[in-house]
């Protein structure tokens, strides 16, 4: 009996060690499928299905990369959120060449930050926030008034921080802007306590 649980023992840790070897290669397997470099081909793939079916990250797996997990698509994807190409992006200035081509490019496109980013090789957020406040139709660039900070300060005392209903009081300003001055702009603050500005203090 004693040699049976002795020979039961040995085939049951034979079959662990079996099973432990089986567990870490398909772990191994599962990190290559993580880990694998991509090639552009694949991003691109990557970024039209995402449009055709959001995070349906298995639809996605099972229909255009069998060979990736889930959670390498979305880990991709959210690293491509943040920096789309992984490559060398420009940063600086916008020239007036790269602004009339956003400004084609959203014509043709629509706001896809992420797929112009391709294009203009610009990080997303750079590409929405120079359209949005600098590009966009109807857009106000130039300084503040004094009568747009008596509005501004006007409406955050009535409104709070219902933004959209402020913004319609301020047609082509930018609604991050709004949203800074309101908070930190010593002018937006002291209207709100202290009633109007006159010009000496503009």
């Amino acid at each position: 009996m004693l040699a049976l649980t002795r020979g039961s023992l040995s085939s049951t840790n034979r079959i662990l060690g079996n099973s432990k070897s089986a567990l870490s290669s398909d772990c191994y397997s599962s990190s290559l499928k993580s880990y694998r470099k991509w090639s552009p081909k694949e991003i691109e793939s990557l970024i039209k299905a995402h449009e055709e079916y959001g995070s349906k990250w298995e639809l996605i797996s099972q229909k255009y990369f069998p060979s990736r997990t889930r959670s390498a698509l979305w880990q991709k994807w959210y690293n491509l959120k943040a920096n789309p190409v992984l490559a060398r992006l420009k940063l600086g200035p916008w020239t007036e060449e790269e602004d009339k081509k956003l400004c084609n490019l959203v014509e043709v496109y629509g706001k896809k930050w992420t797929k112009l980013s391709y294009i203009l090789q610009r990080r997303p957020l750079y590409i929405q926030a120079r359209y949005n406040r600098y590009l966009a139709p109807g857009t106000k660039t130039g300084r503040w008034t004094l009568k747009e900070i008596e509005i501004l300060a006007e409406a955050f005392v009535k409104f709070g921080e219902d933004w959209e209903k402020i913004q319609e009081l301020l047609p082509g300003r930018y609604l991050d802007r709004i949203k800074y001055l309101c908070r930190h702009s010593p002018k937006v603050r002291k209207s709100c306590n202290n009633g109007r500005w006159n010009s000496t203090e503009s």
